[in-house]
């Protein structure tokens, strides 16, 4: 408990320092990082367990010498290592990286070294608790970059991926991909680090920087997806966005503890902050943000400490158009891309709007308050992205019929979800014996 109460207190002063110098306003947007010049057409969005329709593409489309560059933090399922073997077997070079910290990425990766396929592990530093956190396949002339695992499970979580034949991303991944694979061939051969769309965590934090600039140049609009939020530097980033008067709209997954204590700041700052209602079984698993309208992330970093400055990572961020100078200079706002347009009712409408789609399709759930007990800090597996979250002692039951009522907690279990068995059956929810306000673990 004390321990949570100074992570907190120590995010509260960030937020403070951060409100006392010179107001963001007076100096104008700081300059966002040079982006790819990318192609209509050369970059598309694909979400949750469509994902894996551009991997079969990419893999099953491979033919001889073709690459099948793949490197995936959680990779267990069968169907996709079948069709690694089978397009080693119509000469394409396939390769594979994988974190054996992991332990369906490890039985994976036994099966198909054992079949003659070329595998590596990446050597995490483990006393840094890192892990090799990026979802990247590379063939001939596209490439695919997310979030998305290839875990027996994945398809079911809230996801997205870029799909893209920009050449000059292309080139940039490939070098990372190499990068990586003599790293995990104990040549080590680190990249410097490079401005454009393309970033990455360690080496470097060009993720980090990435989303710093644009939240920091954002005039408009910020509206992000992230599976765990815990980074001061972006916190304060964050709301000093909304001081500025930017709209900041931020999605989290209510089973990680870890997000209590950020969307209580967040929520304090004026920043309209809400739990995702994962079905029952999934995460709400993005890491994506859009910026202004135009400027769109996604990857596999979370903003985390871990996930931007400590684990390996992967991101693209691509802008659309910018206004023209006579639309600056007249202060009227292009109008949302084409593409944008699209992407936008997936990336915040339905979440906007999940309080009504609840009483269509989730009639008889209820929103619980979750009560902690204090937990020491997990092994290392319970902080891998499919690891089981300590149980829970549930407290009181809220309906969630009412437009308004947010919810306060979901379990933090893969097996289970807001609502207990009673709550499904029409029971009501046992009650907490404490009337003290839901606490935050000890994990950090």
């Amino acid at each position: 408990m004390h321990h949570t109460s100074r992570s907190l207190l120590a995010l509260v002063v960030l937020l403070l320092v951060a409100g006392c110098g010179t107001p963001a306003a007076a100096a104008g947007p700081a300059p966002a990082q040079p982006l790819a010049a990318v192609a209509p057409g050369a970059l598309r969005l694909w979400q949750d367990a469509a994902i894996f329709t551009p991997v079969r593409q990419l893999i099953d489309g491979a033919g001889p010498g073709d690459p099948v560059w793949v490197e995936m933090y959680e990779f267990g399922r069968d169907d996709l290592a079948t069709a690694l073997r089978q397009a080693r077997d119509r000469g394409a070079d396939v390769r594979l990286i994988v974190d054996r910290t992991v332990p369906q990425s490890a039985a994976t990766a036994d099966r198909l070294l054992a079949a003659g396929l070329a595998v590596r592990a990446y050597p995490v530093d483990d006393r840094r608790h890192q892990i090799d956190h990026v979802k990247l396949l590379l063939a001939r002339s596209r490439a695919l970059v997310g979030g998305m695992n290839w875990g027996t499970a994945s398809y079911r979580n809230h996801d997205y991926a870029y799909e893209t034949d920009a050449p000059a991303v292309l080139d940039r991944l490939r070098a990372i991909y190499r990068q990586d694979w003599s790293l995990a061939g104990g040549q080590p051969a680190p990249l410097a680090a490079a401005a454009g769309s393309v970033a990455q965590t360690t080496p470097g934090e060009e993720i980090r920087a990435g989303i710093m600039a644009s939240l920091a140049s954002a005039t408009r609009s910020v509206d992000a997806e992230v599976f765990v939020l815990t980074d001061p530097d972006v916190i304060a980033g964050l709301a000093a966005a909304r001081r500025r008067g930017v709209r900041v709209r931020m999605l989290l997954d209510p089973g990680q503890d870890v997000n209590r204590p950020s969307y209580e700041l967040l929520e304090e700052a004026g920043v309209d902050v809400r739990w995702y209602p994962v079905p029952r079984g999934t995460l709400l698993h993005a890491k994506t943000a859009l910026f202004d309208g135009r400027r769109l992330l996604v990857g596999s970093a979370n903003w985390s400490r871990s996930g931007l400055s400590v684990n390996h990572e992967l991101d693209l961020l691509f802008q659309e158009r910018r206004p023209t100078d006579v639309e600056d200079r007249l202060g009227v706002r292009a109008p949302l891309p084409t593409r944008l347009l699209q992407h936008l009712p997936m990336l915040v409408l339905p979440h906007l709007l999940a309080a009504l789609l609840d009483d269509r399709t989730q009639a008889n759930s209820c929103t619980c308050s979750i009560y902690w007990r204090e937990t020491a800090r997990p092994p290392r597996a319970a902080r891998n992205d499919s690891a089981a979250r300590p149980a829970a002692v549930w407290g009181t039951c809220l309906p969630t019929h009412t437009i308004g009522l947010r919810c306060t907690s979901r379990t933090r279990t893969r097996s289970s979800a807001c609502t207990s068995a009673a709550s499904w059956s029409g029971r009501s929810c046992p009650t907490s014996r404490s009337g003290r306000r839901p606490r935050s673990p000890t994990r950090s």
